[in-house]
């Protein structure tokens, strides 16, 4: 158990925007302002209260095609963009939930995500 468990401060902070789209990469692109509204939020977030864990956000949408898995890094903080199939059983769907809560990256210091799955582009 972490010191920050232990302490009752967070181990992670972690804003997630859900979103439903019948295209979550159109054209192979994940959506620019999709993420640059959820880094806004970070940057805020991470203004008003500064100490403690880093900021990380996760763009959530409903699947509606094949899966997404999505690691990044924008000014320093780590963001996921990733679907969860709701045709399933809530069990799955939990299970779901859980695994993309387990940071498969992290931001190296020159601001790049070290990642299991890579970004084809992001659309301007």
């Amino acid at each position: 158990e972490s010191k920050a468990r232990r302490s009752g401060a967070p181990a992670r902070r972690i804003i997630l925007d859900t979103k439903f789209y019948k295209e979550v990469l159109p054209g192979g692109k994940l959506n620019s302002r999709h993420l640059y509204q959820l880094l806004a939020y970070l940057r805020n977030r991470e203004a008003q209260y500064p100490d403690g864990p880093p900021h990380e956000g996760i763009l959530l949408y409903a699947q509606s095609g094949e899966q997404v898995r999505v690691n990044i890094c924008l000014e320093g903080f780590r963001i996921q963009a990733c679907t969860v199939d709701l045709n399933r059983e809530w069990r799955e769907i939990h299970r779901e939930m859980l695994a993309i809560l387990d940071p498969p990256t992290t931001c190296t210091t020159d601001g790049t995500a070290v990642s299991r799955t890579r970004v084809r582009s992001i659309d301007n």
